[in-house]
């Protein structure tokens, strides 16, 4: 058992083959964290593998990130290398890397060189959309797991509002299995049938607005390799999300921008401090331990 970092901080790439699990995280925004990674490590010559295993909320996201990605070898069961077993160093290394987003993180934790990646990896080209959106800004407040409440959401549409000088608002209405919480805005809306559609209309649009949930995942991918800076980008993407999730630096992307709210359902800590890091933590000391009594023998 080698320690996957050293006691200066250099990050080890994963050995031989790449076998890549997301675990037990089977959302939207889970999955797109690592979407990058099989084209990295195949940049490098090395072969790829999924988890057999690997599990998601629907059909659809296993499809988009993983069935589609042309960068994969193919599926296994041998023990995974990459991906969640790199969870803990992944949140670690996003703090102390704090200004550089999600998927940079990521990469930097399985011990990849720059240039890093700036936004998820999806491989589908768009189609043109059947209504003109190129004015419009797309609403998605649906979520499984996100935390805020009315409040934040509505102070965070007005602030909206102002910054896209009143344009006019599309709000996005997500299948049953794809959202446990049916939306509460009241403006004009549209039926949403699947991932496809979603990434074929953010392509489209003027810009997109919503929560710290799977959808600004697919606004970050369909965006590109560009820089939350750079306004004549489109869609120009917003997200109002929770103080917790913002610090861990988990599930933020650098061409995304980023409002606080204070008005969310967990007031306890400004962190959420994920069990991973503390995992990660201990098997690492472990392993340096380990590897300083065999070197006395």
């Amino acid at each position: 058992m080698k320690p996957i970092v050293d006691l200066q901080g250099n990050i080890a790439l994963p050995e031989g083959d790449v076998v890549l699990t997301t675990h037990n995280l089977v959302g939207l925004g889970d999955h797109a964290i690592y979407s990058t990674l099989p084209k990295r490590f195949k940049d490098i010559g090395r072969k790829v593998y999924i988890d057999k295993d690997i599990g998601a909320r629907n059909d659809q996201i296993l499809e988009a990130f993983w069935m589609r990605n042309p960068y994969i070898d193919g599926l296994t069961d041998r023990k995974a290398n990459a991906g969640y077993v790199r969870q803990g160093l992944f949140y670690e290394v996003a703090n102390r890397f704090d200004e550089s987003g999600s998927i940079e993180a990521m990469e930097r934790a399985h011990g990849l060189p720059p240039p890093y990646s700036i936004a998820p990896y999806i491989n589908y080209a768009p189609k043109p959309f059947h209504i003109d959106l190129s004015q419009h800004v797309l609403l998605d407040f649906s979520a499984t797991s996100s935390q805020i409440d009315n409040k934040g959401i509505s102070e965070f549409m007005r602030a909206m509002k102002g910054k896209f000088r009143n344009a006019p608002f599309l709000q996005l209405l997500m299948p049953k299995w794809a959202s446990l919480h049916p939306a509460e805005i009241a403006c004009e809306s549209v039926q949403v049938d699947g991932i496809y559609m979603y990434l074929d209309m953010l392509a489209a649009c003027r810009g997109w607005i919503g929560s710290e949930a799977g959808g600004q995942s697919l606004a970050a991918a369909v965006r590109g390799e560009h820089l939350a800076t750079e306004y004549d980008v489109r869609p120009e993407v917003r997200v109002c999300i929770t103080p917790q999730t913002h610090n861990d630096r988990g599930y933020v992307f650098s061409g995304v921008g980023y409002r606080d709210t204070q008005f969310c359902q967990d007031h306890s800590s400004d962190w959420h401090f994920p069990h991973e890091m503390v995992n990660h933590a201990y098997d690492l000391r472990c392993a340096i331990s380990l590897q300083q009594m065999r070197a006395r023998g």
